[in-house]
């Protein structure tokens, strides 16, 4: 998987880099998810080849010039330019380039940067405007999201044999947990005959069903900008807090854990709902 999948020939890139970004990925390979390490290879994979085009291909000749060429290739939004950032500090890490790591300074947040990453979950009212223009297709997907947290990656890779006994069982992609979430039984049943929400690569699923629940926002009028999919695990997680179900089982039914739940989702857990939490009985959502 790794340096093969679309790299340039090592003739031309010489071996030193390759070289190097080889033995990082394959140590890598032992403590990531797959999904986890595709990403990271790609991203990886992309900064050596644009030094290769600078004709660099020695880790000890890469310049300043040479990393601020690279960050002008970053896509726009400031939330992907820390992520690429955050990466490229750890590409010049590992190619034992800490001058230059200590010249590139982190890009900061911008306000509007910083509500993006806050959790969204949807209203009521939202979610009725949506299942109003939806087809009946991205409805179902739209609900299931919200009734169960999934990311999207995971939704497009369930298929009939992950329900069982009233529940969704699989593993979360991103962090391998296993992951047991109880629906109600008209979303199980239209879930028997629906599944699979895709058939193909994963990544191409991903791509497909957040540009189709993009296209429903936007017709709905609720369209915001950012990660539309999910605030359907926002939104999971806002019902079963107000619902009583303790924050030990949420963060088990997200496949994360407690101190993740609590760390994302601070401005969800208010005193009130924390109260109501810690008051009500359990019930399943």
């Amino acid at each position: 998987m790794l340096f093969e999948l679309e790299v340039l020939s090592a003739t031309f890139l010489g071996m030193l880099i390759q070289s190097r970004v080889n033995e990082i990925l394959q140590l890598k390979a032992k403590r990531l998810r797959p999904n986890t390490l595709q990403q990271l290879t790609k991203k990886l994979v992309s900064f050596t080849n644009q030094l290769a085009v600078r004709g660099i291909t020695d880790s000890e000749k890469i310049t300043m010039a040479d990393v601020l060429a690279l960050i002008d290739q970053f896509p726009d939004g400031d939330i992907t330019r820390v992520l690429r950032t955050r990466t490229l500090r750890f590409f010049l890490k590992r190619m034992h380039r800490l001058d230059l790591v200590s010249e590139l300074e982190m890009p900061s947040l911008t306000k509007e940067g910083k509500a993006r990453r806050k959790p969204r979950p949807y209203t009521d009212a939202e979610i009725k405007e949506f299942c109003a223009v939806a087809r009946p297709r991205v409805e179902l997907f739209f609900r299931t999201s919200i009734a169960t947290g999934l990311s999207v990656r995971d939704l497009v890779q369930l298929r009939p044999e992950n329900l069982r006994d009233g529940c969704i069982r699989t593993h979360r992609q991103k962090t391998g947990k296993e992951v047991v979430v109880p629906i109600g039984r008209s979303l199980y049943e239209q879930l028997r005959v629906a599944l699979p929400f895709y058939a193909g690569d994963p990544v191409s699923g991903v791509s497909v069903w957040s540009v189709q629940v993009r296209v429903t926002a936007q017709k709905a009028g609720i369209w915001i900008r950012g990660a539309n999919v999910h605030r359907g695990r926002d939104t999971f997680v806002e019902k079963q807090i107000a619902a009583g179900v303790p924050l030990g089982v949420v963060a088990a039914r997200m496949g994360d854990n407690i101190t993740t739940l609590q760390t994302h989702y601070s401005d969800l857990l208010s005193p009130r709902l924390l109260e109501l939490n810690m008051s009500a009985p359990c019930v399943e959502v």
